[in-house]
């Protein structure tokens, strides 16, 4: 079975740093979707297929990725948020950090953090030659 790099952990705190720094406050559509943005280019960069539904009601995009899907395969859904509930400037008042073993930030707990990891496995993952099952992604 193929195995996914995964970072040393100063490497995986400093991205999830990039995520809690920008800030995304429910009531802020474009920041929420500035977050999205960066996630789903990672993503695409990786060979991920990607759909974008705007969002509606004033709040922000929904993305959807996809990648190595046959018939046979069954698939498996992720589903997280962006938004925290922290209005913008938070991070003045809370800054990220690092203390021991915890990081510290606005929105890093709900729900950052979890799609943070999500959104790296599932990049890590489909950079494999061949994903899980040994199909091959070529040709």
């Amino acid at each position: 079975m193929p195995r996914a790099v995964i970072a040393d952990s100063g490497t995986l705190l400093r991205e999830l740093e990039r995520w809690v720094l920008m800030e995304t406050p429910t009531s802020d559509p474009a920041r929420v979707n500035a977050l999205m943005d960066f996630a789903a280019d990672g993503l695409r960069e990786a060979g991920v297929a990607l759909t974008r539904i705007p969002g509606r009601d004033g709040y922000g995009d929904n993305l959807i990725a996809r990648f190595g899907e046959t018939a046979a395969e069954k698939p498996i859904v992720v589903v997280g948020h962006l938004d925290t509930v922290w209005a913008t400037g938070a991070s003045a008042a809370m800054p990220f950090r690092v203390d021991g073993e915890r990081a510290y930030g606005p929105g890093i707990l709900d729900m950052k953090a979890g799609s943070f990891a999500a959104v790296y496995a599932l990049r890590e993952i489909a950079r494999q030659p061949s994903p899980p099952g040994g199909r091959s992604r070529c040709c």
